[in-house]
């Protein structure tokens, strides 16, 4: 039997960005870790689906727009590179300015649709798959959780908690439809620290 992991990469640098001041992080080991963590049988993970969008790009960038992008991509390149890993991009659609802080809007594209699409094919065709990790926040993904659980398959929910407690990082039905909890702590991100 094996373990399958799901990354939410936006999900995930906003964790890294707000708990853990950036902090860069070799993917293969924290995986890795969560999956050895959260298991009873120290098993590393089959497989692992990454999915985030790369930044966006202006038809005219600045060179910083343009190095960001480039940057970007080749990490995205370096994680394909990673045994057993696949990375599923979307992409960011630009939606206007926030009136208030005068902040660009950006709204994400195809990330939420690969990542059921690739849950569900998990959930009902890998006949030795008997556990899901998900490393994610939003309350989109509570059908997925529910669909898996009635394929008596049990998923163990990886997540922040902000320092903020009133502002938490995982939304609680997220939270309560999944199997397990594990809260991503500072002890686990200093084990794996590129």
């Amino acid at each position: 039997m094996s373990t399958v992991v799901f990354v939410d990469g936006a999900y995930l640098d906003k964790l890294l960005e707000l708990n853990f001041n950036m902090a860069k992080v070799d993917y293969a080991k924290f995986v890795d870790l969560l999956t050895v963590e959260t298991s009873t049988d120290n098993e590393s993970p089959s497989k692992v689906f990454y999915y985030h969008c790369p930044p966006y790009l202006p038809y005219e960038p600045t060179d910083f727009e343009r190095s960001r992008y480039n940057n970007k991509m080749r990490f995205f390149g370096a994680l394909k590179q990673l045994n057993g890993f696949t990375t599923r991009l979307g992409r960011l659609v630009f939606r206007g300015i926030k009136k208030d802080t005068d902040k660009p809007i950006f709204v994400q594209k195809k990330v939420t649709t690969q990542f059921a699409l690739d849950f569900m094919d998990v959930v009902y065709n890998e006949d030795k798959v008997n556990r899901i990790v998900i490393v994610a926040g939003d309350s989109e993904y509570v059908p997925l959780i529910e669909a898996a659980a009635e394929s008596d398959l049990d998923v163990t929910l990886c997540h922040g908690t902000s320092k903020d407690r009133n502002n938490n990082m995982v939304h609680k039905s997220l939270y309560d439809a999944c199997s397990q909890q594990y809260e991503i702590t500072n002890d686990l991100i200093q084990r794996c620290l590129r």
